[in-house]
């Protein structure tokens, strides 16, 4: 009995020394660790106080070439076509800059049609709309006497306007 109190003590002893072990690799593995993001944070803050006085430049540098460089694309590639155009077409330079206001004009007025065209709809709502807003507002009635007058225009016009719009589908007579 002895003998085994010794043995389990010894394995508990060394169990324990093994934990103990793993504990201390463990803390110091969070320790490097640790000095490791401590450094890099500040080599961050070197590189920042040496390259601060560049930041300025380099952030018009970015807007300019994130902003202004696709327009500046765009813009050339329309000139070209357009010089290219007046070359293949034989029009004078002078009479070619003359047109450009008219063409400009001119695309203008197709793509606000266009537009209109495909919404048509949306445009009447809004109209109506805002149409409403107003009388609402400038023209709220204030008794329930004028409340039932306006009702009752309204249901007038709209049979009035739906007896004109409607088409007989068969003929008296």
């Amino acid at each position: 009995m002895d003998r085994d109190r010794k043995t389990s003590s010894n394995t508990y002893r060394g169990g324990r020394f093994l934990d103990h072990d793993n504990m201390v690799r463990q803390a110091a593995y969070n320790t490097g660790a640790n000095v490791v993001v401590v450094l890099a944070g500040f080599g961050v803050v070197a590189l920042y106080w040496v390259l601060e006085s560049f930041f300025r430049p380099l952030m018009w540098a970015v807007l300019c070439g994130a902003f202004l460089h696709p327009f500046k694309y765009r813009v050339t590639k329309k000139i070209k076509s357009w010089l290219n155009g007046l070359e293949s077409s034989g029009t004078p330079l002078a009479i070619g800059v003359f047109a450009v206001p008219i063409g400009i004009l001119n695309t203008a007025s197709e793509k606000l049609l266009e537009s209109l065209k495909r919404r048509w709809q949306v445009i009447i709502a809004v109209t109506m709309v805002f149409f409403s807003l107003y009388i609402t507002y400038h023209h709220t009635p204030f008794s329930f006497r004028e409340l039932t007058t306006l009702l009752w225009n309204c249901v007038v016009f709209l049979s009035d306007l739906i007896s004109r719009i409607t088409f007989r589908w068969v003929s008296e007579g």
